[in-house]
């Protein structure tokens, strides 16, 4: 399966490179907000306390929005391989059948982690943003993790849908709620936001990420947040593969 998975790899990294428009979009977005946004948050943040008060609020917000950019619209490209009949040629070849997701998703990681390489040295090189490396990389990781959970349930209501204008609607009308509700941009916690406010961030698992996230830049990778948010993330994660392996075979069947 290593082997199937690493061919569908490769054709998912030819694609993309013939497809630069979604690179180019999964990072203009963030530069954007980083150059135009951040320095105005960062200073109504900062307090000079922590990391966690400034620069080290927005980067874990701008590595997230570039992994939703990446994850939550992949269901759509699948569609269009489905339409042309390219998805069915490649459920008949010989190939392991979870290969054919992995390999997707492997791609798809790929590129959340190029991306969020670039954002951070970008943060720190005109910002002077600095974090233990440590932290930074498991930063990455988490974020990693989170497009690679995402794109799994795109691909999965992409495939029980089969319709690009109900998918398009479903995550379009999913990504702002998540995006909002993790208190990326602006912390939601109990002293600072309402309380109706604060308990429905607390139904958002990618809350829970952030809070790892925020965490692992100051080093602190053993706190409750650090670990709620990595066994969310897992547990996220799992499902997603669990769901989209099982409606990959079921549909081929």
């Amino acid at each position: 399966m290593l082997h199937d998975t690493w061919l569908i790899f490769l054709r998912e990294v030819s694609q993309r490179r013939r497809q630069t428009f979604w690179l180019v979009v999964g990072l203009i977005q963030p530069l954007l907000y980083m150059f135009l946004y951040g320095p105005l948050v960062t200073r109504l943040l900062a307090d000079g306390a922590s990391l966690t008060s400034g620069w080290g609020v927005f980067v874990p917000a701008l590595l997230l929005q570039s992994s939703l950019t990446q994850a939550m619209y992949v269901g759509l490209s699948l569609l269009v391989e489905y339409r042309a009949g390219v998805l069915e040629r490649l459920w008949v070849a010989p190939i392991s059948r979870p290969a054919l997701l992995l390999g997707k998703l492997a791609n798809i990681g790929v590129t959340v982690a190029v991306l969020s390489v670039i954002i951070i040295l970008l943060c720190r090189l005109f910002f002077r943003f600095h974090a233990p490396l440590a932290g930074l990389a498991l930063c990455v990781l988490l974020n990693v993790v989170v497009a690679v959970a995402l794109a799994s349930y795109s691909y999965t209501v992409a495939l029980l849908t089969k319709n690009e204008m109900a998918l398009g609607t479903a995550l379009h009308s999913a990504m702002l709620p998540l995006l909002l509700l993790s208190g990326a941009f602006l912390p939601i916690t109990a002293g600072s936001a309402p309380t109706w406010l604060y308990r429905l961030s607390r139904l958002n698992p990618i809350a829970y990420v952030m809070d790892t996230n925020r965490a692992v830049l100051e080093g602190d990778f053993s706190s409750s947040a650090a670990l709620t948010g990595t066994f969310v993330l897992v547990a996220l994660a799992a499902v997603g593969l669990w769901w989209s392996t099982r409606t990959f075979a079921r549909d081929h069947e």
